[in-house]
């Protein structure tokens, strides 16, 4: 666990690193706006010390809040320029041969499930404080260890993780036996939706995936994620986490009740059906607890099968 959150640490050096100049501008337009906030008088008099200008409060709160911007904005998008430029080494470095993960999910919950971002800044002008889509909460926590791998994605997806797949079909199903084989590790987040309209479930590519894992006996190297979400999101997510577990318990693969906390586990064969063998990142702190516990997966799971883990 200790490796695991110092490599956390690591990456988030190298992910969120805004750069010196971004980070000077970004403290400059703190201090101005925290004197815009907790009290135009003290900007009003500082300005007034320097013959800068004569203003009333109020006036100093508005001027202090447009200073602010003025060294904000700019800060923002150096920063964002600056990560793409570590990006590209990134990449570079990630394009190696190895182990492979293969990330499954149903595609329409990019549109609403935000994981906690484990590389976080604690500071209130940080542009990561945002939660992350899964798909680049995996990439960017397992990069380090495995080459993450994903079906399909749009623009959201992570360039160099994404896979070119055909539209469903029995071409389709190839491409998924193909790379679960190839993949040393499988990741699923096993979540069904019902069309509000329609009354149709949705996600029955992420269900015949999940099928094709049980049967084949790829369910022993294959980690599934309970998501632990914001509030606003919980219900839809333990909603669509109970669905998923009523129709995987018919194919023979048991889970266990959503909790909010969410849970890692890694599954194996008892009398005929998939039961939880071990789960993750209990001791974890609220914010890294589910990328040390996927992180602690993939290990166990490499000691399992026998397979060498990237040290990058």
């Amino acid at each position: 666990m200790a490796r695991a959150r110092k490599k956390l640490r690591e990456r988030q050096a190298s992910r969120f690193s805004r750069g010196p100049t971004a980070s000077l501008l970004f403290g400059i337009g703190g201090i101005l706006m925290a004197f815009a906030l907790g009290g135009g008088y003290f900007l009003a008099a500082g300005l007034r010390a320097t013959g800068i200008a004569d203003l009333g409060d109020d006036a100093a709160r508005v001027v202090g809040g447009v200073l602010a911007m003025l060294f904000v904005i700019p800060a923002t998008f150096i920063a964002q320029r600056h990560q793409q430029q570590l990006q590209v080494v990134r990449d570079q470095d990630i394009r190696v041969g190895g182990p492979v993960a293969l990330y499954l999910r149903p595609f329409f919950i990019d549109k609403y499930l935000r994981l906690p971002n484990p590389y976080r800044s604690r500071s209130f002008w940080s542009p990561d404080m945002a939660p992350i889509l899964p798909a680049e909460f995996i990439g960017r926590v397992l990069e380090p260890y495995i080459n993450v791998r994903q079906l399909g994605g749009g623009p959201e997806t992570l360039a160099n993780t994404r896979v070119q797949a055909p539209l469903l079909g029995d071409e389709w199903k190839r491409t998924v036996k193909n790379q679960i084989q190839a993949a040393s590790v499988a990741i699923v987040i096993p979540l069904l939706d019902r069309d509000r309209k329609s009354g149709e479930l949705r996600g029955q590519a992420t269900l015949w995936e999940l099928a094709w894992l049980i049967n084949s006996g790829a369910m022993a190297r294959t980690i599934v994620m309970m998501p632990s979400v914001a509030w606003v999101h919980r219900r839809r997510v333990r909603d669509g986490w109970e669905r998923g577990r009523a129709v995987l318990r018919e194919l023979g693969l048991v889970l266990p009740p959503y909790t909010k906390r969410g849970e890692v586990m890694t599954f194996a064969r008892d009398d005929g059906c998939w039961c939880v063998a071990a789960s993750f990142g209990g001791k974890g702190r609220a914010i890294n607890r589910f990328a040390v516990g996927l992180v602690e997966a993939v290990q166990s799971l490499a000691g399992q099968h026998g397979f060498a883990l990237l040290d990058r």
